[in-house]
């Protein structure tokens, strides 16, 4: 018998057993001088304060300006806060839907073989819960897809990707898809 049959065979008496009964009062004070070593047994031990070394302002304020000077280097690095430089669009693609549902897909120039890309979803409600929506292009006959979004209570999203600079696409068209399905979701939007 291996120690896991014997854990099973545990758990099943345990299980089979009634639920048990009240613990009397007078086996929990047993329970606690047993554990404790009884009254006479115990020692209390005071600690000493030991005194306060005074911290010196000056190492609290360099820190200070160490943590701020590192969060303005990475709000500047990722374009956080602040303007950050415009994206500059070469190309702008638009999309329509039922209900006012619109995007703009703007396309920037080429850098080091990819293309940004710049997608603006307006009107589209959100996904319902276990759903999403996936943008699709078209290239060579195979749909390829480009990013996977939601949209905030609003209906607008924007979403700022990347494709490979020498991608050539016929169609683009942005589909609401179930987490978990296989790719073929309803088609909510499509170029114009």
């Amino acid at each position: 018998m291996s120690a896991r049959d014997d854990f099973d065979r545990v758990e099943q008496l345990l299980r089979s057993s009634p639920a048990p009964a009240a613990v009397p009062s007078g086996l929990v004070d047993v329970a606690r001088e047993a554990a404790l070593g009884g009254v006479e047994r115990r020692t209390v031990v005071m600690a000493t304060r030991r005194p306060r070394v005074p911290r010196l302002r000056l190492v609290r304020l360099s820190a200070w300006v160490a943590v701020m000077a590192a969060a303005a280097a990475a709000a500047l690095v990722i374009g956080v806060g602040g303007r950050a430089s415009p994206f500059d669009a070469q190309t702008t693609l638009a999309l329509a839907g039922p209900a006012g549902a619109s995007a703009s897909v703007d396309f920037g120039s080429v850098d080091q073989g990819t293309r940004p890309m710049r997608v603006k979803i307006h009107d589209l409600r959100p996904a319902p819960v276990g759903s999403y929506y996936e943008m699709w292009f078209q290239v060579s006959g195979e749909k390829v897809s480009a990013v996977t979004f939601n949209t905030g209570s609003a209906g607008s999203a924007t979403v700022i990707t990347a494709i490979s600079a020498d991608m050539r696409w016929g169609a683009c068209w942005v589909t609401l898809e179930k987490v978990g399905a296989s790719d073929g979701g309803r088609v909510v939007l499509r170029s114009t």
